[in-house]
């Protein structure tokens, strides 16, 4: 096939020797080139066979550290600790792209063995376990509270001017700007 012959094994084994006019030999030769013929086909059939064996658990072995690599908790929660849920339901959507990746926060209630966790939110537990690789640690954010500080520590009070008004399907928008008043 694409100006190659294919070779077996035994083609291997056979252009190792040389070749043997068998018409020519005894049946006593003939018997004991035959033997040493087959000697040598078990002999590489066996040799192949094991390297064929050794890279199979070799192969094994990579795929087994790929999966547990790819499979391995990042972080394990403890009970009371505030997480994230990440939003399965955006998985198999086609649409939806403007929702939420992650839900919560959650609070961790019970830890289980397997790696999962039941969670729970202000209206209660959730009925379904979610999985650690589901999960991410919640980080609550003060940005309100700091830029109420510097506005107190510029003397700035917060202000609005109305820029411009447009009406829109039936409403009036207002378009505002941020002012500094002293």
């Amino acid at each position: 096939m694409h100006g190659w012959h294919p070779r077996s094994v035994v083609d291997i084994v056979t252009t190792d020797s040389s070749p043997i006019n068998l018409s020519e030999l005894e049946p006593a030769e003939f018997d004991t080139c035959v033997h040493n013929h087959v000697e040598r086909l078990k002999r590489v059939h066996c040799e192949v066979f094991q390297e064929a064996h050794q890279n199979i658990k070799n192969a094994q072995k990579r795929q087994k550290t790929d999966y547990d690599n790819r499979h391995k908790t990042k972080k394990v929660y403890s009970v009371g600790e505030k997480v994230l849920l990440y939003n399965l339901r955006r998985a198999d959507r086609k649409g939806g792209k403007q929702c939420d990746i992650w839900n919560g926060p959650y609070s961790v209630t019970k830890v289980h063995d397997n790696g999962t966790y039941t969670l729970s939110n202000s209206k209660g537990p959730m009925k379904q376990k979610a999985h650690a690789v589901n999960l991410k640690p919640f980080h609550s954010s003060n940005g309100p509270v700091q830029i109420h500080k510097a506005q107190h520590l510029l003397n700035l009070e917060p202000s609005f001017e109305v820029v411009a008004k447009r009406k829109i399907g039936g409403l009036w928008i207002k378009m505002v700007s941020w002012i500094k008043l002293l």
